[in-house]
């Protein structure tokens, strides 16, 4: 259960930060990079000490089967491209509609799991309410939630894209908590010692951070962001904040997964998420929700406490 509560407090705290970067002209794209840096650094830095210098662990304990190593690459991937269009989403929609748009895109992991892994049947209300609710989600939104140059356009053009944003969430970030699943159980179907699993899960999660380093590394290059905004101490600095965020989040989800069923996991995570950010939206950053939105966001919150019928 505490590495239940760890990825739900973690969880709810991304668009936050995304947002605070925002308001202080921070380069959230540098963020995003130095984020997985940290966390990756911080995630090898135990498994290095123990095997140079304790000595309790060998360097076997962490390698993994060859079929991890590519779905790790695939989960970096995905989680650059999720916190690329939670940025974009935050900036346009808010820290409350993006968080919840990313934790509505529970049904996909869920369906998923249930299609190919085998596992329980999904509640079809619940999968048809949350439907509703992110067609309500996406409805035009009067608020501005950025008046930033970058994002300077038409009102019918912003709207559109905050709704295409809200919808990228959702998938991206559908998607990715799927193939957590696929990469953990990649470890804990191949081994039957836990203690041994302990260390595979520790080595996976550092792998899928630099793996996402890299992918986040080559997009920085080839956008030129660094030569448009020079490395300063606030893009570390929010990276670090971000990474530690981060690193408490998937290390938290790739236990929780171990010990937990998707079915359950997933809508306690989700749940918890949702109320943490609609409040903090709400309370701290000022959001107004149109009515129609909040029955969406009520919606969604039902069809998550529906996956426990």
């Amino acid at each position: 259960m505490i590495y239940l509560i760890l990825s739900v407090i973690c969880g709810a705290l991304f668009s936050v930060v995304f947002k605070i970067c925002q308001e202080h002209d921070v380069n959230t794209q540098q963020v995003i990079l130095f984020n997985y840096v940290t966390a990756a650094i911080v995630n090898m830095a135990p498994v290095a000490f123990s095997i140079t210098i304790s000595g309790d662990t060998q360097l076997g304990d962490y390698l993994l089967p060859i079929e991890s190593y590519c779905l790790s690459a695939l989960q970096g991937l995905f989680f650059v491209l999720g916190f690329t269009v939670m940025n974009i989403s935050t900036w346009r929609n808010g820290v409350a509609l993006t968080t919840i748009s990313a934790r509505a895109s529970l049904i996909l992991p869920v369906i998923l799991s249930w299609l190919i892994l085998s596992q329980s049947m999904p509640s079809w209300l619940s999968v048809i309410l949350i439907v509703i609710s992110m067609a309500l989600l996406i409805l035009p939104n009067e608020q501005q939630a950025c008046s930033s140059s970058t994002y300077t356009t038409s009102g019918k053009t912003h709207k559109r894209k905050a709704a295409i944003a809200l919808v990228g969430v959702f998938f991206f970030y559908g998607i990715a908590d799927f193939s957590m699943k696929l990469v953990q159980q990649s470890v804990a179907s191949t081994f039957d010692d836990a203690q041994l699993i302990s260390y595979k899960l520790t080595a996976l999660t550092a792998l899928i951070f630099i793996m996402a380093s890299i992918i986040s590394l080559i997009t920085c290059v080839f956008s030129g962001c660094f030569k448009t905004n020079p490395v300063n101490w606030r893009s570390i600095l929010g990276g670090i904040i971000l990474g530690a965020i981060n690193l408490g989040c998937t290390s938290g989800m790739v236990r929780a997964l171990n010990e937990m069923s998707t079915s359950l996991f997933y809508p306690l995570y989700n749940i918890g998420i949702v109320l943490i950010a609609t409040i903090v939206g709400a309370s701290f950053f000022k959001e107004k929700i149109k009515w129609l939105q909040l029955i969406g966001v009520v919606m969604a919150i039902v069809a998550i406490a529906l996956f426990f019928i």
